[in-house]
């Protein structure tokens, strides 16, 4: 499928998905600063994005209910509430580069699947793309680790597991299962065991400002938009470049912590930038869905 529409739509689509996640960790900061915590973030984060997309099936009249495996689609749930606390969850307790930076093992994870337990062939490109992207990552993000919490460190390598997981899981629903209805339907089992954790851990706290409450609205907006063409992306080039392409969402990350928090954006970080950019042209010169 070289060069096909597919390709180039899923491309695009994994960019965009990027970008939308990345504006999900700046505007969860802002949420946090508001007062809430992690454990009610997620909660508010699944069922306000899954009454926007329950919105959605309406307005395009998609078929309200898919049967899906409900081993694979429990699983993949699990799998996305890790990457809510994991990922969103460790910049409470860590610095947001640090958090990144950890996070950002996932795509790695990815390919060290396919590599060593699916046997599949990695081509030299995509290989060097992953590991030029991290390097870039790690050289833009400049972690701090003056402050270190063991806590939020054990959040982002749950989220990366969690990320690679749902990539790799995803990838073995029924192709026919409409996408939207998809993501709904998923969105609405991970509140409910958002909202079973809150119960057991009795955490609930809203955001106590007006301003915490938009930075909540933004995330559920941001999450739906990129939950759902994450789902498209992965369908249409499969989950080793989906992953590779969200390398991306660091290079938003920091934009939005410069227009939104005042963060500065250092030599080192452009230059971080710019072998995220090159590593993403590397990997796909003549790439291959696979």
């Amino acid at each position: 499928m070289s060069g096909s529409p597919s390709l180039a739509l899923g491309r695009s689509i994994a960019l965009v998905t990027a970008a939308s996640y990345g504006l999900v960790t700046t505007l969860a900061r802002v949420a946090y600063d508001g007062g809430t915590n992690p454990t009610t973030l997620a909660l508010l984060r699944f069922v306000m994005a899954g009454t926007l997309m329950f919105l959605i099936l309406l307005v395009l009249r998609k078929p309200l209910f898919v049967r899906l495996p409900f081993g694979l689609a429990l699983a993949t749930v699990v799998a996305w509430y890790l990457i809510t606390m994991g990922h969103v969850g460790a910049v409470k307790f860590i610095p947001v580069s640090l958090g990144a930076m950890i996070f950002y093992t996932f795509p790695l994870m990815v390919i060290f699947y396919k590599r060593m337990v699916s046997r599949m062939r990695v081509r030299w490109n995509e290989a060097a793309g992953f590991a030029l992207a991290f390097a870039g990552i790690c050289i833009a993000l400049g972690p701090d680790f003056s402050n270190l919490s063991w806590t939020g460190i054990a959040l982002a390598f749950a989220g990366a597991g969690g990320a690679a997981a749902f990539l790799l899981l995803y990838e073995r629903f029924p192709t026919d299962a409409d996408v939207v209805t998809t993501a709904t339907l998923l969105t609405f089992i991970a509140a409910v065991l958002s909202a079973i954790v809150s119960l057991v851990l009795v955490d609930f706290t809203p955001p106590q400002t007006r301003l915490g409450w938009m930075g909540m609205g933004g995330v559920a907006i941001a999450t739906t938009l990129a939950f759902i063409l994450s789902l498209f992306a992965v369908r249409f080039i499969g989950a080793a470049q989906t992953a590779l392409l969200m390398n991306l969402e660091p290079v938003v990350i920091m934009i939005m912590a410069k227009i939104v928090l005042d963060e500065p954006l250092t030599i080192p970080r452009v230059s971080g930038i710019l072998l995220v950019v090159m590593a993403l042209l590397l990997s796909q010169w003549r790439a291959r869905t696979i």
